[in-house]
């Protein structure tokens, strides 16, 4: 059993629901126009007091495993370097769905906990957004945004809330 095994689980969906109270459900309007720190507290109150598991941000780890894991059990080896989506869609609605977990290759960033130190800005960003996001400029190849995609670019950091960062909660069961 999961409880019995231990480990970690990424949501299936996107988040959803309200910045005090997120979900992860098929079908529902992703929670969009959130700051890192807003989806961090989010994420780790989803369950509330728990002693059998806690929640959290997705991290990097979890992120590129269930890549990993994507590519390996769906016959989609190039799962990482994947668009699927060109428009903003509900949860589970756009056409991305490998191994059960749903819209990773697109819809929206998602906000993670990964620490980067990019040498550009004048100082370290406390965590970086993954994934690919439905805005995509087609006159800019450089634009483009696939599922293994990890940035750290925006000049307003962690305080950002475009209507495309979103957030992934993880489970871990204790």
């Amino acid at each position: 059993t999961t409880l019995a095994n231990g480990g970690y689980y990424i949501a299936r969906f996107e988040a959803s629901g309200t910045k005090s109270k997120i979900t992860s459900k098929y079908n529902q309007t992703v929670l969009t126009d959130v700051t890192q720190p807003d989806a961090a507290t989010a994420a780790r109150t989803m369950y509330g007091d728990t002693t059998d598991y806690a929640s959290d941000l997705v991290n990097s780890y979890a992120w590129d495993t269930a890549i990993t894991f994507i590519q390996a059990y769906s016959g989609t080896p190039n799962y990482a370097t994947q668009n699927k989506s060109t428009s903003f869609a509900n949860t589970g609605i756009n056409n991305d769905k490998y191994c059960n977990i749903w819209d990773m290759s697109g819809n929206a960033y998602e906000w993670t906990t990964e620490y980067s130190t990019w040498s550009e800005l004048k100082f370290a960003m406390p965590c970086v957004f993954r994934g690919g996001m439905y805005y995509v400029e087609d006159d800019d190849a450089g634009s483009v945004r696939y599922t293994s995609y990890r940035d750290d670019e925006y000049v307003d950091g962690p305080s950002s809330d475009f209507s495309f960062f979103g957030l992934r909660p993880l489970l871990y069961v204790k």
